[in-house]
């Protein structure tokens, strides 16, 4: 059994070492193969929300905004997922479908209680139709 893993290396690195000797075959070849069958991620990025710190055991209504790229279009649901100082998690689920968007700004508002004082951390991630998830942005909120 230990001779497969050794033979798919070894035949994987004649590959490359091949590709790599003659560049236009490389591009013919290597490139377009890979960068077809390569997952499209979705990407996020510019946080914005407000406000940042509020007080305990209040009912605050919060807003957000995050772009978002996706060259599928396909976001369906935003995750926020919140650690509370005394070591909870808290996971929500936002439905926020793109409707074939493949750029775009996606808005947040939620009303939110916290029962613990300190700096709760969140993070905030899209994921697509196929599953698949994009960067995490962090942010935190001031419980005071």
């Amino acid at each position: 059994m230990r001779i497969r893993p050794l033979f798919s290396f070894v035949i994987l690195l004649g590959l490359l070492s091949c590709l790599s000797a003659s560049p236009a075959l490389a591009d013919r070849l290597f490139l377009p193969l890979v960068l077809k069958n390569w997952p499209h991620y979705p990407s996020i990025s510019n946080l914005q929300y407000n406000p940042k710190s509020f007080p305990v055991n209040e009912v605050v209504a919060l807003f957000g905004t995050i772009d978002f790229t996706d060259e599928a279009g396909d976001v369906q649901k935003t995750e926020i997922k919140a650690y509370s100082p005394d070591g909870s998690t808290e996971t929500i689920n936002l439905n926020t479908p793109s409707n074939g968007l493949k750029v775009g700004i996606i808005s947040i508002s939620a009303q939110v209680m916290f029962d613990v004082k300190g700096i709760t951390t969140f993070e905030i991630q899209v994921i697509d139709q196929k599953g698949f998830r994009s960067n995490k942005l962090t942010g935190t909120f001031d419980v005071y």
